[in-house]
């Protein structure tokens, strides 16, 4: 005799989706932004010349020196810079705080830009090259940079698997 109730209905399993899971509103904030200023840039191109650090146009645009961080050219970069803030900032937020977090994150992008402008200067003087001057420059890998650093600090002894790459904190045992 056949019995006339139905199989239950498939359901995803309780491990589906679970990617987007866990990362702190501050990190996908930001996540969102580099998206949001990625996509900007490829609709509007002259927009590079206002948001990302052009060393001759900074004095005019002083706000590049924060922007240009934020401003990610190509679609390999911004990638890279979402995963790598979304699984950086996973570890970090926790232990910090999202106002610590985003002042770190505010304070090492700004830092970072004053760098690359100092730099870009000081290469044009050496070179004469105007190129060195007019070239935009951003993304957001200083800010990567830091919060990796940040990781070895505060784990030191944590391994992280990063694809193909394993970083372990005991690499650097002869000065550290």
């Amino acid at each position: 005799m056949m019995s006339s109730v139905s199989p239950p209905a498939p359901s995803l399993p309780s491990g589906g989706g679970s990617f987007f899971r866990g990362y702190t509103k501050l990190c996908k904030g930001l996540a969102v932004i580099l998206l949001l200023v990625h996509l900007l840039v490829q609709l509007f191109p002259s927009a590079v010349n206002y948001l990302a650090l052009i060393p001759a146009r900074t004095i005019p645009f002083a706000w590049n020196l924060i922007t240009a961080g934020y401003v990610e050219q190509t679609i390999p970069g911004v990638i890279i810079s979402i995963i790598g803030l979304l699984l950086f900032g996973k570890l970090l937020e926790p232990l910090w705080g999202t106002k610590e977090l985003s002042k770190f994150v505010f304070i090492v992008n700004f830092s970072t830009s004053m760098c690359v402008f100092v730099t870009a200067i000081a290469v044009y003087y050496v070179t004469q090259q105007e190129s060195y001057l007019y070239t935009p420059l951003s993304g957001f890998y200083g800010v990567l940079s830091g919060l990796l650093v940040g990781i070895k600090q505060l784990m030191p002894e944590m391994e992280l698997n990063l694809f193909v790459l394993k970083i372990k904190g005991k690499v650097c045992n002869w000065y550290c």
